[in-house]
């Protein structure tokens, strides 16, 4: 493995786990058991279980910090005229909003109680990533690919999201 290739592959795991963080940040912010947080909610019978939920969750921000690993990676590319200036601002600071997004349903939700909030940053992670998607396609065909199971999950999370109480 030559110098590059390194460089890339800690570039790669940088940008996988990269947004795991803001769960990570929410586990020592409240100082609370999840487990607790989530039994506190009265939630539909087709809930899946809490830790079900993590995983997905895990693997999603696995598969959004891969897919943003092969978008920068082609498009940070020297010379490379299939993207322009504007759209990698766009891309930067759609995924920018994004991931926050994403990260906030769980505090706004299981921490906050706030139920409308937690609807309302999961309708802008949909937007942000129904947004991106069509960006990316032109980029990196895979990146895109794998951001259409996390719109699904979205969905799934925003009709979740309003059956709880």
């Amino acid at each position: 493995m030559n110098n590059i290739q390194k460089i890339e592959a800690v570039q790669a795991v940088i940008a996988i786990l990269l947004p795991n963080y803001g769960t990570f940040l929410f586990y020592f912010q409240f100082h609370m058991n999840n487990d607790e947080i989530y039994n506190d909610l009265t939630v539909p019978s087709w809930t899946p279980s809490y830790r079900t939920f993590k995983l997905i969750w895990t693997c999603f921000y696995c598969i959004i910090g891969l897919a943003s690993f092969l978008v920068f990676k082609e498009i940070s590319l020297v010379g490379n005229q299939a993207v322009s200036k504007a759209s990698k601002v766009i891309l930067i600071i759609f995924y920018s909003i994004h991931v926050p997004a994403c990260w906030a349903w769980l505090p706004l939700l299981g921490g906050l109680k706030n139920i409308g909030g937690a609807v309302t940053v999961l309708l802008l992670a949909g937007s942000t990533a129904t947004t991106i998607t069509p960006l990316v396609w032109y980029v990196n065909k895979i990146a895109a690919v794998l951001f259409l199971p996390h719109i699904a999950w979205i969905i799934f999370l925003i009709t979740w999201t309003l059956q709880v109480s």
